[in-house]
């Protein structure tokens, strides 16, 4: 039985994801008074809150993986439901946590089945090579758009508590269980269709390349291109982690921030960061290409982390930390889909080189998601740390100037990864010219021909 016409297609991947991210939204804003609440000492009690949220991204690391594989193996559809499964379960077992240590152990169960990776799966397979970049756009949109309400309902919850927030976590994943579980799976073969029955490689190219039997997993991961998008998304995983942790901590802490408050601040970054995002993917990939928008973002990241670093030296009013702080989570957020575009692009390119090989697009985002889910699981801890003991503002005045410049250098597999499959253009050829400049390219040449 499948779903009416609204939950067809990528808004399958969408709405899963979102709702992951609303559970987040919800409860990030009650965590630092949850631990506050079972811990007596403030230093131990922000150790505590940077252990959670490493904690849980350390078990994204691995969740990543695991349901890229599984994505691979039996289609993004249970790959979905598995994931939305854990959610529903570690949702409901984090509201009866009554210690730091117990909450901690759920959140790192529940990164196990993360559904990020099956939900840019199932984008991936419900979407043509020129519908991508803005359908990885909307994907990121709809992550920042969970995590939006699910921080305004935390504003709605008030006093009710971090308990509440994760029972209607768990009842929305449920729902969400339901929809998935009756929707209809992905085309795998959408892309092909868009060729009209033909052949993307000669057939010549097809028979050397299933005789030398090449791992196009591998190529992928051993490519200059993938390597150095590594690099950088690690950086931006790390950002992200320390982004979403130390702000709360700093307007609690130093400005005498409450829930409420708090719950606000989240809310406007979100904000931000879907309509930045949603600008970059309808705007800027039209003139910059895949690899050069994802440098020019971390240009402005380190410039802000700078910026935060100088307004936590100088500046003792928090409406010029909190802009800035925003404006880096906004900044942050464009390198997610960014790389995915690469990574994708680079998964299709060997799955053409290797007709006969299992599909290679889930494990190459789950090992693309993990990369930046290291960086997630590392930097809250080690930021916390730094904050309490003051040494947090010169560390990320160094890291914003090293962003800014060392990453504008790093070049390597720039042409690759800005290429994209041959089965994106009409006469199967291989180009260098972005997914979204693709249909433009093919109108410049067709009318210099005429």
């Amino acid at each position: 039985m499948a779903l009416p016409l609204i939950f067809s297609g990528p808004k399958v991947g969408y709405c899963g994801t979102f709702v992951d991210f609303f559970g987040l939204g919800i409860i990030l804003p009650f965590l630092p008074f949850f631990v506050d609440s079972v811990e007596n000492d403030p230093n131990t009690a922000t150790l505590w809150v940077g252990g959670i949220i490493t904690g849980q991204y350390a078990g994204v690391v691995f969740g990543s993986v695991i349901m890229g594989s599984i994505a691979d193996r039996f289609g993004p559809k249970m790959a979905m439901v598995v994931s939305l499964g854990g959610d529903v379960v570690f949702f409901t077992l984090s509201a009866l946590a009554d210690t730091a240590l117990y909450f901690l152990l759920c959140r790192i169960a529940a990164g196990l089945f993360t559904p990020v990776v099956p939900g840019e799966t199932w984008v991936i397979h419900s979407t043509t090579m020129e519908e991508r970049p803005a359908a990885l756009g909307k994907f990121v949109a709809s992550m920042m758009g969970g995590f939006l309400v699910g921080t305004g309902s935390s504003v709605a919850l008030g006093d009710l508590g971090i308990d509440a927030a994760c029972y209607l976590s768990g009842g929305i994943a449920f729902v969400m269980w339901i929809i998935v579980l009756l929707s209809k799976e992905p085309d795998h073969d959408q892309e092909s269709k868009d060729m009209s029955g033909k052949k993307s490689l000669s057939e010549e190219n097809i028979k050397e390349t299933t005789d030398d039997g090449k791992d196009p997993l591998k190529q992928v991961l051993h490519s200059p291109a993938w390597q150095a998008s590594a690099i950088l998304n690690f950086s931006l995983g790390c950002a992200f982690g320390t982004g979403v942790t130390v702000p709360g901590l700093i307007l609690k802490r130093r400005f005498g921030f409450d829930e409420f408050e708090t719950s606000l601040f989240y809310l406007s970054s979100v904000v931000c960061m879907i309509l930045g995002n949603i600008f970059l993917y309808r705007r800027v990939l039209n003139f910059l290409k895949p690899w050069k928008t994802f440098l020019f973002v971390c240009a402005l990241e380190g410039s802000f982390f700078a910026l935060q670093a100088l307004f936590l030296w100088q500046i003792d009013n928090e409406w010029p930390f909190m802009a800035v702080m925003v404006l880096s989570i906004m900044c942050n957020t464009f390198g997610v889909p960014t790389n995915s575009l690469v990574a994708s692009n680079l998964a299709d390119i060997r799955a053409e080189e290797n007709p006969d090989s299992m599909p290679v697009h889930g494990r190459v985002l789950g090992i693309t998601r993990s990369v930046f889910n290291v960086g997630q699981a590392v930097s809250p801890f080690i930021a916390v740390a730094l904050l309490a003991k003051q040494f947090y503002a010169p560390f990320l005045f160094v890291t914003g100037l090293l962003y800014a410049c060392f990453f504008n250098f790093l070049r390597v597999g720039e042409k690759e990864a800005n290429q994209v499959p041959s089965h994106a253009n009409s006469d199967g050829k291989k180009s260098d010219t972005p997914a979204s400049l693709h249909i433009e390219a093919v109108d410049l040449e067709a009318s210099s021909s005429i």
